[in-house]
């Protein structure tokens, strides 16, 4: 492990930006299977909070005497603002910082998602769902994104499928909780669920707050060469890497503002962008004809399909006579080995 972490820095590949040569130098160790906890807790908490509408919506709509389209308003507006809150901390988080929006997102939904157990009407339900929302799409476009910018390139593909791991088992802890009878003196399942769901956003929440640790990506964009150097010492530091395995701040320096001096530091100033300038700098030129553009498609066509399946799957399927509940776990259950194949294929490429 320790000869991985030795490496010169000039034997890493050169396409990367010299940030990312000295990150691939440190290698991978405490420090991110540290943050590859945080994440995956994190993404837990999210996936089960995502899917928890689908458990509660048969109860909900007996208890409020919801007709189908009428409950259709709140699958539409949780998900219409999870999409809007996703860009506007992708944005946010560019502009001010990735590790403040890292934990204000969990701590929204945790609170708004325990207050949502506590709603008086159907409305008050979709205020506070809404509100979760926020904070979900929030998570759902950092988790990755923190993760991946702190992580050697080799590594990233392999463990990013943990975190995804993670989700997967938030989603069956939901099914399988929900497979019990939670109801007692009274009060309804569907409210004990919802605090069973937002539970796990609290802890981890705790967890990231003694984290708070900016990536050296986002410091380098601001031009905070010294205050990335200090992460990376941090980073080296917890990975227990030989002394000099990052370079000192002169040297450091004087490299990265080679790189940006040249144009090559494949980071963007975004200090003098407005929130449309943004999104121009994203959309635009080949790579958003030739990658953006398709991958958004793909992933609007599965989402779609996920979605448009899970919202209406326990309908479907108290309709047919099956028990909704025991076969949306085993749906969920089947998730795993998939992951696992995932996660087998991409360290075999990685090897390749």
């Amino acid at each position: 492990m320790k000869a991985d972490r030795t490496l010169s820095i000039s034997s890493v590949a050169t396409s990367s930006t010299y940030v990312e040569q000295v990150i691939d130098t440190i290698g991978y160790g405490r420090f991110q299977y540290w943050l590859l906890l945080l994440c995956s807790v994190g993404y837990f908490a999210v996936c089960a909070e995502l899917l928890v509408v689908v458990f509660i919506q048969s109860e909900l709509m007996k208890e409020f005497n919801l007709t189908p389209t009428r409950y259709a308003i709140f699958p539409f507006l949780t998900s219409l603002l999870s999409m809007i809150s996703s860009t506007a901390f992708g944005y946010l988080s560019d502009r001010f910082g990735r590790k403040w929006p890292f934990v204000i997102t969990l701590l929204i939904s945790a609170v708004a998602g325990i207050a949502s157990a506590f709603a008086w009407s159907f409305w008050s339900v979709v205020l506070f769902r809404c509100i979760v929302a926020i904070g979900l799409g929030g998570l759902s476009s950092l988790d990755y994104l923190i993760y991946v910018e702190f992580t050697p390139e080799s590594r990233r593909g392999l463990y990013s499928t943990v975190v995804f791991v993670g989700g997967c088992l938030g989603v069956l802890y939901l099914a399988g909780v929900n497979l019990c009878d939670l109801s007692f003196s009274g009060i309804p399942q569907w409210r004990v669920l919802l605090i069973l769901a937002a539970a796990p956003l609290l802890p981890a929440g705790l967890l990231r707050w003694y984290f708070r640790c900016e990536t050296p990506r986002y410091l380098m964009a601001r031009r905070k060469v010294s205050e990335a150097h200090t992460v990376l010492l941090h980073m080296a530091d917890e990975n227990q890497c030989e002394r000099g395995t990052v370079p000192d701040l002169d040297e450091f320096t004087a490299r990265t503002e080679e790189e940006f001096s040249n144009g090559k530091s494949g980071i963007s100033d975004t200090d003098q962008l407005g929130f449309l300038e943004a999104l121009r700098d994203i959309y635009n030129g080949e790579e958003f004809l030739r990658v953006t553009l398709p991958l958004c498609f793909i992933w609007l066509l599965q989402a779609t399909a996920y979605w448009g399946l899970t919202l209406f799957l326990p309908g479907f399927l108290v309709e047919s006579g099956l028990d909704a509940n025991f076969t949306i776990f085993l749906m969920v259950l089947c998730e795993l080995p998939g992951a696992a194949t995932i996660a087998f294929m991409l360290k075999k490429l990685s090897m390749s």
